[in-house]
């Protein structure tokens, strides 16, 4: 599905007033038909799932009409912006759009709730609900509450305690670094929870058994022993000569602490490809017991972008957002970063008197997309306060300008990756290019 001409066509929506769909209509829409007698699980596009009660609707065959935002990139290319009524700037953990109508394709009234469950991006106790409301054209969010996921919380803290407990001692709490043991971040996206669970429980178990990546580990990490958690190897004193049993963990538990790792990973930003995980090695000898003998390893580099696993497991730390009305929906963190400071910041575009212009700011490690709403001249602004030149975003945080112009059918575009707060202005000269290549660049950005 394209984008563009997305891009081509907004300044005619903007002429115009604003429809319900906010100047989204290029997102991809999926439709569904479903019989309100009988509950009913619909899978969207990008891990979103849909669920409906029996009787949901005061209607009977009921079609569905639902689009999402849950990449980045996404929100920039459908004019998704990320700023509450009152131009504050948001970080979205997923947003989409669900409306349902009858045969006649009149809208109908939802009866009892729906729930619609996002991918998890980092699960916090400090997530909220936003509606969608139309501004200017465009579309801002307003609070209509907490996300409901205190379960979802109450497990992860379990999780934590028990890292706290057995884990950072040897591991480095922010998951990037290689302490006594190695770097723990985003594990679970290349182990297999089974070989996890056994490789926690007894290392050193796995390696007699000649497990080819238990093997290769040892290699790498000898001679520290990870401590084993089947009570395996009884007790010891501790330096105060007090009589400490080794401590003997469920698979519930275990499974607790790799789902606080995947959870945390998350909320750190850690990049997927940011910690190289052996996924295999090639070993000689094949026997396990000679290599163990002779410490003969070979490693071999493979992609990791190309060998993420199904990782599910223990508890869901998916988001699920429970709606009773058609529209507009959003995921947000409110505070997006300690660091926000008061500053006069601006974007100046050569081709000031295009037939319209558009500047926005993204933040790709908060899934932040703000639009400027104060120009002057050719000088764009993104007013913490009404017709102020003040900005309010974190200082040091990596950002992208992308800005977009039209003229007598033509098409302009540029951006710029920079530090927000190394300069208080920022100078883009517009190029005329095809509707193609700016989404192939937008996406490139991401």
């Amino acid at each position: 599905m394209k984008y563009l001409p997305l891009f081509l066509a907004i300044f005619f929506l903007l002429t115009q007033c604003a429809d319900s769909d906010f100047q989204t209509n290029q997102l991809p829409i999926q439709t569904f038909q479903i019989d309100n007698s009988k509950d009913t699980t619909l899978q969207a596009k990008d891990g979103v799932t849909i669920f409906i009660p029996k009787g949901a609707f005061d209607d009977q065959n009921i079609q569905i009409e639902f689009k999402a935002a849950v990449k980045l990139e996404d929100m920039v290319l459908a004019n998704l912006y990320t700023m509450s009524t009152f131009n504050e700037p948001l970080a979205s953990h997923g947003m989409f759009y669900i409306a349902a109508t009858n045969e006649n394709g009149d809208e109908v009234t939802l009866k009892k709730e729906i729930q619609v469950t996002l991918p998890n991006s980092g699960q916090r106790d400090d997530l909220k609900i936003f509606q969608g409301v139309s501004r200017d054209g465009s579309i801002r969010w307003q609070d209509v509450g907490d996300l409901d996921n205190q379960a979802v919380m109450d497990s992860l803290a379990i999780g934590q305690q028990l890292w706290d407990m057995y884990c950072a001692t040897c591991h480095a709490s922010d998951l990037r670094t290689d302490a006594t043991g190695p770097a723990l971040g985003n594990v679970t996206l290349f182990r297999y929870r089974e070989w996890l669970y056994r490789y926690t429980m007894n290392s050193q178990k796995m390696i007699a058994e000649g497990d080819s990546l238990a093997l290769c580990l040892w290699y790498d990490w000898k001679p520290v022993v990870m401590t084993s958690f089947d009570g395996s190897h009884g007790s010891y004193f501790d330096l105060d000569s007090v009589f400490v049993p080794n401590p003997v963990l469920s698979k519930h538990q275990v499974n607790l602490i790799y789902d606080f790792i995947e959870n945390e990973s998350l909320v750190q930003n850690i990049g997927k490809s940011e910690i190289k995980y052996k996924l295999k090695c090639a070993i000689q000898p094949a026997i396990s017991s000679i290599l163990y003998e002779n410490d003969v390893v070979w490693n071999v580099s493979f992609n990791v972008d190309s060998n993420y696993i199904d990782t599910s497991y223990a508890i869901d730390l998916d988001y699920v957002v429970d709606i009773d009305a058609s529209g507009w929906y959003n995921v947000i963190l409110l505070s997006i970063d300690s660091r926000i400071e008061e500053m006069e910041f601006s974007v100046q575009v050569s081709k000031p008197k295009l037939n319209w212009t558009s500047v926005s700011l993204v933040f790709p490690n908060f899934k932040t997309n703000v639009v400027s709403t104060y120009t002057k001249g050719n000088s764009y602004y993104f007013p913490a306060y009404k017709n102020s030149k003040i900005a309010r975003f974190p200082i040091g945080e990596p950002a992208i300008i992308i800005v977009t112009g039209y003229d007598d059918e033509r098409l302009y575009f540029a951006h710029r990756k920079i530090t927000y707060g190394d300069n208080e202005i920022e100078e883009l000269e517009l190029q005329e290019m095809t509707s193609d290549e700016v989404e192939e660049m937008i996406r490139a950005l991401f």
